[in-house]
């Protein structure tokens, strides 16, 4: 069992200055943006380090602080709210997990990835959140709120499927977005306390989630990004995989969700997936791994499809 590792007083008591230069209005205290930009950035390399720096973090409720910048919206600058948003990611995927317990970080997480328009890398940091607390079964019932749902659904729809052209062309920024939307959703169908998978199988229209899957499937990028990760991702492993991998994991559970329904739509999604995923196990250009749930994918869609 770890020991309880006291924080030395001087290292707390900066920490806790940091916090509250980071989160002083300027209007209350007038602190420079850059006096305030300069303390976000101190305690994003706190956030990075597993040991004292988290425990000292989470202390001197750094978290809260975090969250209240996010919550602000547009009444906060937007590299503020991108500062918030990654030192929470940084914090829950280096053991953190204080952070699941506190409903603002919840609040917050969610808010941010339905609301913000203005910055990808706030929506990506809070989906990453979000997906840590998938992984660990946790807010599920803000998981599965239908605003979160639908939201996803309309995110990974727009990234994946083209209405007007022959393809989507995303950016660096995007392609991690996708990545980190797929992974949270093969999360939530692991999610033993949350309906929220159930519900995304049932989205249609442009909100579909499977007919952006298809779409991502029959896109080359996807096996060609196969090693586009994150810095907090590190290298694709069973328990990371590929942002290909947990697509094609997702899907399994869709088909399964659909064989359920035994009705002419159910049938149909089976059909385009099995077409989908036969085609990228003959292309060859998939690693062991996303090979291996290429082939229990098919297995499964023609099983029900009688082939």
């Amino acid at each position: 069992m770890q020991s309880f590792q006291r924080i030395p007083s001087s290292q707390h008591r900066c920490c806790v200055e940091l916090a509250s230069s980071f989160r002083r209005s300027k209007t209350r205290d007038h602190i420079p943006k850059d006096a305030r930009f300069a303390a976000g950035a101190a305690l994003i390399v706190r956030s990075l380090d597993r040991e004292v720096g988290v425990f000292e973090w989470t202390a001197a409720n750094a978290h809260l602080m975090a969250a209240a910048i996010i919550r602000t919206g547009k009444g906060s600058s937007s590299k503020l709210r991108d500062l918030s948003a990654e030192m929470l990611a940084n914090a829950i995927n280096r053991g953190g997990h204080v952070i699941l317990m506190l409903e603002p970080c919840m609040v917050s997480c969610a808010g941010a990835f339905c609301m913000d328009q203005d910055s990808l890398t706030t929506v990506h940091d809070a989906c990453a959140v979000l997906c840590i607390a998938a992984r660990r079964e946790a807010w599920g019932s803000c998981l599965e709120l239908r605003l979160v749902v639908e939201c996803l659904g309309i995110r990974l729809f727009q990234l994946c499927c083209s209405l007007n052209g022959p393809e989507v062309k995303r950016t660096y920024g995007e392609e991690l977005l996708v990545a980190k939307m797929f992974e949270l959703v093969w999360r939530l169908r692991q999610h033993r306390h949350c309906s929220a998978f159930d519900k995304l199988c049932e989205l249609d229209g442009h909100k579909c989630i499977l007919t952006a899957a298809i779409s991502y499937l029959y896109d080359a990028r996807a096996t060609d990004h196969r090693d586009l990760r994150h810095y907090r991702d590190g290298p694709i492993c069973d328990l990371r995989p590929s942002a290909l991998d947990c697509c094609l994991r997702m899907m399994e559970g869709m088909v399964l969700f659909d064989i359920k329904r035994n009705d002419a739509i159910g049938r149909s999604r089976v059909s385009r997936v099995a077409d989908a995923s036969r085609s990228l196990c003959a292309s060859q250009a998939l690693s062991g791994s996303e090979r291996l749930s290429c082939e229990v994918l098919l297995v499964t869609t023609e099983g029900v499809m009688g082939h």
